[in-house]
């Protein structure tokens, strides 16, 4: 049986405290703490194939356990792509 989490430890869909945090959940792969744009909080958000990041210079391990960089996707648009 897992332990839940700990008061302040990132777990994603969770408010968060600083735009760009990096935390490391259970299992070993990345949050960043980001926008939730659905009400304009911070909360942790998982590194997944395709989904948003803030900088091309982040760097994380996604949900699947493979290593993802931020990519620019299109005008003012970056998005979590697999590393090669």
């Amino acid at each position: 049986m897992q332990n839940p989490p700990g008061p302040g430890a990132p777990v994603a869909g969770r408010p968060c405290q600083h735009l760009g945090d990096k935390g490391t959940v259970a299992g070993g792969s990345n949050v960043f703490c980001q926008t939730n744009f659905a009400n304009r909080t911070l909360a942790w958000r998982a590194v997944v194939d395709g989904g948003g990041c803030l900088s091309k210079r982040m760097r994380g391990i996604g949900i699947d356990g493979r290593n993802y960089a931020c990519r620019a996707d299109g005008p003012g648009l970056d998005h979590w792509r697999p590393i090669r």
